[in-house]
């Protein structure tokens, strides 16, 4: 199979029931930069995976920029203002690009959305928790100095041999050392 080809069947994934002729038709139809965020940004919350979701914002972005987006004339001339604002207000481009670079530094942070690491820390409630290698990305610590922080306090949650962080728990433990 070539790439060209297996690019085509994930974005088609993505898509859940529809084609890449429907997203061409569906992005030409919306004249609106805010339903045309909208649009993407419900599609996106369907992708569960960060690699997936990238691939799909550029190629969203690709047709934005190549399809052309025509609006009814008359009610353009009806709704002259409305459609400045909006065309000042919201742009498409720029809101993909700052997806893209949330989703970006969220893959170079090796932070996998659609893995919920949880741990019951025994109160009764889940709370989304950082692998141990997270932890040092976020916090700029190498294992030693974690493993001392650890020793010196620093709330996780083992399991299974490894360790689990929840950041606000960390964060309050680091202000508290810091002010002590």
């Amino acid at each position: 199979m070539k790439k060209e080809d297996n690019i085509e069947l994930t974005l088609t994934k993505c898509l859940k029931n529809h084609n890449l002729q429907w997203l061409k038709n569906r992005i030409a139809s919306l004249s609106i930069n805010e339903d045309l965020i909208a649009f993407v940004e419900s599609t996106l919350q369907n992708i569960t995976e960060v690699e997936k979701k990238i691939l799909f914002l550029h190629y969203i972005k690709k047709l934005i920029i190549q399809i052309p987006r025509p609006v009814n004339e008359g009610h353009f001339s009806a709704f002259q203002e409305d459609y400045g604002k909006d065309r000042i207000n919201f742009d498409p481009i720029t809101w993909i690009d700052s997806e893209l670079g949330f989703l970006t530094a969220l893959r170079n942070l090796n932070l996998d959305t659609s893995t919920d690491y949880s741990v019951d820390p025994g109160l009764g409630t889940h709370k989304p928790l950082l692998k141990q290698d997270d932890i040092q990305k976020v916090y700029k610590m190498s294992r030693s100095t974690l493993n001392r922080r650890i020793a010196q306090g620093m709330p996780c949650y083992p399991n299974g041999g490894s360790k689990f962080f929840d950041v606000d728990e960390v964060n309050e433990w680091l202000k508290m050392e810091k002010s002590a």
